[in-house]
């Protein structure tokens, strides 16, 4: 599977230090509308959501800490 750096998304110097138990989210902006890609800390892609804060709070279900990477 592609990670996002792979894809793109964010350069390798623009992660930030990630420990286990966290996920963090990218907006990816495709012209119309804003999504929220969500991605471990092995870089695996997770979800998609609608919006920042539907992206922090599904990963806060699933046990994980949100963290911004931009």
């Amino acid at each position: 599977m592609l990670s996002p750096q792979d894809l793109g998304l964010i350069p390798d110097h623009d992660l930030p230090s990630m420990t286990a138990g966290q996920a963090y989210v990218i907006p990816i902006d495709n012209e119309e509308d804003v999504y929220y890609a969500i991605f471990d800390t092995e870089g695996q892609p997770l979800a998609l959501a609608d919006s920042r804060e539907l992206a922090f709070i599904a990963i806060r279900q699933n046990g994980l800490v949100p963290v911004d990477a931009h």
